[in-house]
């Protein structure tokens, strides 16, 4: 779980006019705002928060991972009970994971068939930093197995 404070400095950085575009991953990446004050960029540095950990996503090898994750008996009740107890407090975060689960437990087993038409690929580039803010915050995500494999 994130601290508060973390999730105050990170609301500072992962904004729309701080992202950089990276071309080759389509990916985008962020720097440190010039306006954090000093005790925001000592929070970020005790944090040890890595802004921009790229990874590259396979799609066989999420699915088969996915398909994995889901065969965990405890972890129905552990999506559950965090979707209950979000209704409860009126938090947002437990949509997503409530999602991720049962479209996973969904998926069928399958492998990637290419054709031609862009944005669909075998391997997904995306910067999972930015994503498990973006789950922590309440975005809930319905495109991207990567970003279920991330939630669950």
């Amino acid at each position: 779980m994130y601290k508060k404070p973390l999730i105050t400095v990170l609301n500072k950085i992962y904004t729309p006019t701080n992202a950089i575009y990276q071309g080759k991953g389509k990916v985008y990446t962020y720097e440190v705002p010039q306006g954090l004050t000093s005790k925001q960029r000592e929070t970020l540095d005790k944090s040890g928060f890595e802004l921009n950990k790229i990874s590259t996503y396979h799609h066989d090898q999420t699915v088969n991972k996915l398909r994995e994750i889901v065969l965990d008996k405890d972890l129905e009740k552990k999506v559950i009970h965090l979707f209950l107890r979000a209704i409860g407090k009126a938090e947002i975060r437990g949509l997503q994971s409530i999602y991720s689960y049962y479209f996973t437990r969904s998926l069928p087993a399958h492998k990637f068939s290419p054709f031609h038409q862009e944005g669909f690929k075998n391997d997904t580039e995306q910067n999972d930093s930015k994503e498990l803010f973006n789950l922590y915050t309440g975005y809930t995500s319905y495109t991207g197995c990567s970003t279920l494999l991330l939630d669950l």
